[in-house]
C-alpha cells in the first residue's frame, strides 16, 4: 500500500476525456489572451547611432568611423569626411583630403605618399616619416593635425581636395564647402607650441588647401598644425532614418541579435546591429556596425549558429561606378558574447559571376552544424534570372558547391533546419516562380545539412491566381518528417497560408487567412517554435502577431491577432527562441516605428501564453494540505504537481474538469466536478505531459489534493486548494 501512495502518475491528458471534437475552435471563457510584453524602442541604440562616435574596420583597408554629424574613412592616400546632411539628401557629398606637397624654406620636404592608417582610441594616424597626418576624433568634430619636421624658413602644407561642395572663405578664417543642405567648416587653423596657439592664413585654391606657417612663427621643434572640421545642417535637414530590422536568437547566452538600415543619405545605407536580453532590454555596449562605408548596404537578414554562439548578417550591397555598378551579397559575422566581436566583411555571391545578386536570406542551426545556408536572387537579363545558395562556415569561409534552383525571385529560407530538435533536420527555400503556367506560383526546396539541394516541387501551384513573396517558418518538430508553414500573398488581397513537409509533400491545403481568421495585410511573416505557428502581419500601419497549430489538415487558432498598440508599425519580422535552440513559446519581434519621424526601430517580445504561465490558484482547502504546482500547461511540455502536509494520511489527487467551488463542510470547498470526466491518482504527486494536440489549446483543467484520516470534513477529510490550469 505505501508504494502505491508515494509513485508518481505519468498520464496523458487525452485520457482524461477532455479531448474534445478535433474541429472545434471555440474558446472557453476566461481564458487569458495572450499578452504582448514590449521591450523598448531602439531609442538608445540610435541615439548612440546618431550622437556617439563609432569606428570600423571591414577589412578593405580602411578604417571608417561614425560620428553624430559626420562620417569619415582613412586610407594610405588620405582623409575623406563626409557631412551628414541626412536620410533626404539625394546622395552623399564627401570632401577628399590628400596631402600633395610639403614645403619648408622653398624647398620639398619628402614623405611617403602612401601610408597605413593605424588607430589608437579616437585617434587615427598616417606616419608618412618626415610628415604625420593625426585625427582626433569626437561625435561631432575631428582635429586634424600635421606633424612637419623640416629645416628653417616658412612651411606651406598643400592638400588637393576633391568635393562638388563650393568652397569659400570662413567667416572665423578658415573656409567652408557648402550646399543648400549644409556646409562643412575647415575651421581657422593654429600653429601649435608647447607654450601657445596661433592663427596662420589658409588658402583656399580651385582644387587646393594651403596652410602657410611664417618662419617668425615655428620657434623650435616639430610644426604642428591643427585646423578643426565640423558639419553645419540646414534646419530640417540631418535628420536619418532607421528601418527594416530583422532578430534572431542564441540559446546559450538568452541574447536576441536584432540589425537594422539606418538611411545616411538617399544613396547611402549603414548597417547596424545590437544585442538584446531574452526579455527584450538592450545590452549595453553591444551595439555595432556591420557597414559604415559609402557602399549602398541594405536589407539585413540575420541568422544564428548555436554551437558558436555567433550570428552572421548578410546584407545586398551596391556599389556605383564603371564596370562594379551592380549589386552584389555580403556577409559579416557578430558574436553574442561580450566584447563585441564582428568579422571581415565577405563577398557571398561569386564576383565573377555578371548580374544583379540581390535579396539575401539566411537560415541557421539549432544544433551542432558549423554552417549556415544563404540564398538570394540573381538578374542578368530579364529572361536569365534566379535563384543561388550557398554555405558560409563559422570562420565567415565559404563552404562546398553553390547551388542553383533554377528561375524564380524573392527567395526566403527557414530561420533553422531543426539540428538538434526535429527528426530530420533540413532548412526550407521558398520562392516565387513562373514554372509550366502563366501565373505565378510558390515553390519550395529542401536543402540537407551540408547545403545541398535534396527535393524541390511546387508549394501552391494552383492555376487560380497570381502568388507572391512566400515566407517560410523553422520546422514544427515531431513526427517522420518535420512540417513547415508557408505564407505567401495572392493577387486578389488574400493571406496565404499552407504547410508542407521536409519531403516537399502537402500536409495542409493552401489556405485563405485573410477569411478563415480575418488576418488581413501585407507580407505576413510566420515562424514556429518546434509546437506551432506564429504570424505576424501589419493592417492600417498597426502590427499584429497571432499563433496558430495543425489539427486534422486544418489550422487551428491557438491565440487571437494582438496589436502592438500606440505605434505605428511596418515590416515586422519575429524569431522564435527554440530556432536557436531555446526554450518553446517564445518569440522576439521587431519592426518599424514609422509614428513620427525619423523612424525608429522597436523590439518586443511575445509570450503567447497567459502571464501566469496558465495557472489559478482558488482558496478551497482545509486543514493545511497544500498542493504546489510546476511546469508549463504548453503543448508538447508537463506539468507537475506534488503534495506536502499530508502528514500519516493517505493522499490522492483529482483531476477534471472546474466548477465553481462547493462546499462540503463550513472550511472545505470541492474544485473538480465529480459528475465529469475524471482521473483519481493515489499518491502525493502526478506528472502529466501535454500532447501536441492543436484542439486541446484553451481546454482548462482542475486539480485537487485530498487526505483522509485526520480530517475534520466529511469522512475525516482534508482538502487542498484546487488549481486551475488552461492548455496553451
Amino acid at each position: 500500500m505505501r508504494s502505491l501512495l508515494t509513485r508518481t502518475i505519468l498520464l496523458p491528458l487525452v485520457s482524461v476525456g477532455l479531448a474534445a471534437q478535433a474541429g472545434a475552435d471555440r474558446r472557453p471563457s476566461g481564458h487569458e489572451t495572450a499578452p504582448i510584453a514590449l521591450g523598448s524602442v531602439l531609442d538608445e541604440a540610435r541615439a548612440r547611432v546618431l550622437d556617439g562616435l563609432e569606428f570600423d574596420a571591414p577589412g578593405d583597408g580602411r578604417i571608417w568611423a561614425r560620428g553624430a554629424t559626420y562620417k569619415a574613412s582613412f586610407g594610405e592616400e588620405g582623409f575623406v569626411y563626409v557631412p551628414a546632411f541626412g536620410s533626404r539628401a539625394p546622395r552623399n557629398f564627401p570632401v577628399h583630403f590628400e596631402l600633395r606637397s610639403v614645403r619648408a624654406g622653398g624647398h620639398d620636404v619628402p614623405f611617403a605618399t602612401a601610408a597605413q592608417p593605424r588607430r589608437e582610441g579616437t585617434r587615427v594616424t598616417l606616419d608618412r616619416g618626415a610628415v604625420r597626418e593625426v585625427y582626433d576624433l569626437q561625435a561631432g568634430a575631428i582635429e586634424q593635425t600635421f606633424v612637419v619636421e623640416a629645416g628653417p624658413g616658412d612651411v606651406e602644407v598643400e592638400l588637393a581636395v576633391d568635393t562638388e561642395l563650393v568652397g569659400q572663405p570662413g567667416a572665423d578664417g578658415g573656409v567652408q564647402f557648402a550646399h543648400e543642405l549644409g556646409r562643412v567648416r575647415y575651421g581657422t587653423a593654429y600653429l601649435v607650441s608647447p607654450t601657445r596657439k596661433a592663427p596662420i592664413t589658409t588658402v583656399l585654391g580651385a582644387r587646393t588647401l594651403t596652410l602657410r606657417v611664417p618662419a617668425g612663427l615655428r620657434g623650435t621643434g616639430p610644426v604642428v598644425i591643427d585646423p578643426i572640421l565640423t558639419t553645419e545642417t540646414v534646419a530640417g535637414t540631418g535628420v536619418n532614418d532607421c528601418s527594416n530590422p530583422d532578430v534572431a536568437y542564441d540559446a546559450s547566452t538568452d541574447r536576441y541579435a536584432v540589425t537594422w538600415e539606418y538611411a545616411f543619405s538617399a544613396t547611402d545605407t549603414d548597417v547596424y546591429v545590437e544585442l538584446r536580453n531574452g526579455d527584450g532590454s538592450a545590452v549595453p555596449g553591444s551595439q555595432a556596425a556591420i557597414d559604415l562605408s559609402t557602399y549602398r548596404h541594405q536589407r539585413p537578414r540575420i541568422a544564428n549558429l548555436a554551437t558558436f554562439d555567433r550570428f552572421l548578417v548578410v546584407t545586398e550591397r551596391l556599389v556605383v561606378g564603371g564596370v562594379a555598378s551592380q549589386w552584389s551579397v555580403w556577409g559579416r559575422t557578430y558574436d553574442a558574447v561580450l566584447p563585441v566581436t564582428t568579422g571581415a566583411q565577405f563577398q557571398i555571391n561569386d564576383p565573377a559571376l555578371p548580374g544583379d545578386h540581390r535579396e539575401p536570406d539566411v537560415g541557421g542551426d539549432s544544433g551542432s552544424g558549423a554552417a549556415w545556408t544563404v540564398v538570394w536572387s540573381y538578374t542578368r537579363t530579364v529572361s536569365d534570372f534566379g535563384i543561388y545558395s550557398q554555405q558560409v562556415r563559422d570562420n565567415s569561409t565559404l563552404y562546398g558547391t553553390r547551388q542553383s534552383y533554377g528561375a524564380g525571385t524573392h527567395p526566403r529560407i527557414s530561420r533553422t533546419n531543426g539540428n538538434g530538435t526535429a527528426s530530420l533536420p533540413r532548412w526550407m527555400v521558398v520562392f516565387s516562380a513562373r514554372i509550366g503556367n502563366n501565373s505565378s506560383d510558390i515553390f519550395g526546396c529542401a536543402v540537407g545539412l551540408s547545403g545541398n539541394r535534396l527535393i524541390g516541387n511546387y508549394v501552391d501551384g494552383s492555376p487560380i491566381g497570381e502568388d507572391f513573396y512566400p515566407e517560410v517558418s523553422s520546422p514544427l518538430e515531431g513526427g517522420s518528417a518535420p512540417t513547415f508553414m508557408v505564407t505567401y500573398w495572392r493577387q486578389s488581397g488574400a493571406l496565404m497560408g499552407t504547410t508542407i513537409d521536409s519531403t516537399l509533400h502537402t500536409v495542409i491545403p493552401p489556405t485563405d487567412l485573410t477569411q478563415t481568421f480575418g488576418f488581413n495585410g501585407l507580407l505576413p511573416r510566420v515562424e514556429s517554435d518546434g509546437c506551432r505557428f506564429a504570424l505576424t502581419y501589419t493592417e492600417n500601419d498597426t502590427a499584429y502577431i497571432a499563433t496558430l497549430a495543425p489539427a486534422n489538415r486544418v489550422f487551428r487558432l491557438h491565440e487571437p491577432p494582438v496589436a502592438f498598440t500606440g505605434r505605428l508599425a511596418a515590416g515586422p519580422r519575429l524569431v522564435a527562441k527554440r530556432s536557436g535552440g531555446g526554450v518553446r513559446t517564445d518569440y522576439g519581434v521587431v519592426f518599424t516605428d514609422i509614428t513620427s519621424g525619423p523612424s525608429r526601430i522597436a523590439v518586443a517580445t511575445y509570450a503567447g501564453h497567459a502571464p501566469s504561465g496558465g495557472f489559478r490558484r482558488r482558496a478551497t482547502g482545509c486543514g493545511g494540505l497544500a498542493l504546489a504546482e510546476t511546469g508549463r500547461p504548453f503543448l508538447g511540455e508537463e506539468v507537475r504537481f506534488a503534495v506536502s502536509n499530508q502528514g500519516a494520511d493517505p493522499v490522492g489527487l483529482l483531476l477534471g474538469t472546474p466548477i465553481a467551488a462547493s462546499p462540503l463542510c463550513p472550511t472545505c470547498s470541492l474544485g473538480v466536478d465529480l459528475r465529469g470526466p475524471l482521473v483519481q491518482v493515489i499518491g502525493p504527486s502526478l506528472v502529466l505531459p501535454i500532447p501536441r494536440l492543436a484542439y486541446l489549446v484553451g481546454r482548462t483543467l482542475a486539480t485537487q489534493a485530498y487526505a483522509v484520516g485526520s480530517g475534520t470534513c466529511v469522512a475525516a477529510l482534508r482538502l487542498s486548494d484546487t488549481v486551475d490550469f488552461t492548455v496553451q
